[in-house]
């Protein structure tokens, strides 16, 4: 009997986008402003998939990394 061979693929799309776009706000007081609230952004995407990722082993970011 042959084995049976299961693949999966998986594919990612990005969408360009600004993040005025993503926050729905037409303009920023400033660059630096713009940056700082990109970052926090960022940080906020990255930890979601974080999470996503580790959710089927039962384990949370913060226990991933200890």
């Amino acid at each position: 009997m042959l084995p049976i061979v299961v693949s999966t693929i998986v594919f990612i799309i990005f969408i360009p986008t600004t993040i005025e776009g993503e926050i729905k706000l037409g303009k920023f007081a400033s660059k630096h402003q713009k940056m700082a609230v990109n970052i926090m952004f960022t940080s906020s995407w990255l930890n979601a998939g974080n999470i996503s990722r580790l959710k089927p082993f039962g384990i949370t970011p913060e226990q991933f990394n200890a």
